[in-house]
Order: structure tokens, then C-alpha cells, then sequence
């Protein structure tokens, strides 16, 4: 139930409140223990900035838990850091990644591999193509974490008000997503 946690106090860092849904505000709004932390001014709109940066705002105690893929590059000076890896598409489709990409994007997971506490993996599949690219010298901190789905928002008045059958696919609409593939599937 991700932020329903009844025993879990949770700041989030964010870059301004429009990058969250009205439903996710409202869903949020008067829960004293999730508290929404604005971001410094001094370091401009840049995500990459303010999430380098995330481990100096962090107290002793707390955990960091960086959601897209990649841990900051200052060495932590108080608490945990957890990541969640999401997928390794740039190793399987490399025709769709530019080089430049690609080399940023294992520098990111190969210090993600080193310094973070923990790696979360979105599936079985990823966690082993991590251990295939990126050797199991860290696999002591591999865990998988199936992204979680709140069944009960599904119950909702406005989720009943849609025609049924549906598909919902929220990504990006690259090559290798295969998104064409699943509409013609679907509309078979």
C-alpha cells in the first residue's frame, strides 16, 4: 500500500508540487506523516543536482530511497540508501540508446551496485540481468520488490465510470516499450 504504511514517517524531496497528481496530492493531503520537502533554490530545476545532493539533507536515522535507477555520487554521511532499478534496457536494445547513454547509464548502475545499501529489482528478470551485466559481486544487496498496485484505489467511483475492457499503459512510447504490439494485440 506503499504510502498507507501505518508505522512509516516519509519526506519527500521533490522539484515542485505540479510534478504530482491532484489525486496524489489530495490522497496525501492532512497525513502528518508524510511531509512534501521543497526543493533548495540555489541548485536551479536540474533533478540530477538535487538528488546529488539528497544524502546531505538526510538525518541520522532515516533511509534514502532513490526511486529512478541511480544513487547520488557524494558519499552518504547518515543513514541508508536503497534504489530501485526499474530495467536494463539500454544492454538489450543498445540499437536504441546512444552511446553516450549507455555509458552514463552503467557508470550510474555500477555505482549504484557499489555504494548503495540496498538494490531493489522490479522483477526476477532484472535482478538476474543485473547479476549478468554487472557480476555478483553485490548480489547480497539484490532484492525484488514487484511494484505494488493499491487494488482498493480500483473500487473508486471514478474507476467504475470507465468502459470496460480497458488497458492502461503509462510509459514512454519508445521502439523498444513495443507498445504497437500490445494494441494489436489487444484490438486482435
Amino acid at each position: 500500500r506503499g504510502l498507507r504504511l501505518p508505522r512509516i514517517s516519509q519526506r519527500l524531496f521533490h522539484l515542485g508540487e505540479h510534478f504530482f497528481s491532484p489525486e496524489f496530492l489530495a490522497r496525501i493531503s492532512g497525513d502528518s506523516r508524510v511531509v512534501l520537502e521543497a526543493p533548495l533554490s540555489c541548485l536551479g530545476r536540474s533533478r540530477f543536482t538535487h538528488e546529488a545532493v539528497l544524502p546531505l539533507r538526510v538525518g541520522a536515522g532515516e533511509y534514502l530511497l532513490f526511486t529512478n535507477y541511480f544513487c547520488s555520487p557524494i558519499p552518504r554521511v547518515r543513514g541508508g540508501v536503497g534504489v530501485v532499478i526499474h530495467d536494463f534496457q539500454h544492454c538489450v536494445y543498445p540499437q536504441y540508446f546512444s552511446r553516450a547513454k549507455s555509458l552514463w547509464l552503467d557508470g550510474c548502475y555500477s555505482a549504484t551496485m557499489r555504494f548503495a545499501d540496498h538494490v531493489f529489482f522490479i522483477s526476477e528478470h532484472e535482478r538476474k540481468m543485473a547479476l549478468q551485466h554487472f557480476g555478483d559481486t553485490h548480489a547480497k544487496k539484490f532484492h525484488v520488490i514487484y511494484n505494488a498496485i493499491d487494488w482498493d484505489r480500483y473500487a473508486s467511483p471514478l474507476a467504475a465510470s470507465f468502459v470496460r475492457p480497458f488497458v492502461l499503459c503509462v510509459s514512454h512510447q519508445f521502439p523498444h516499450k513495443n507498445i504497437g504490439t500490445q494494441i494489436s494485440a489487444y484490438c486482435g
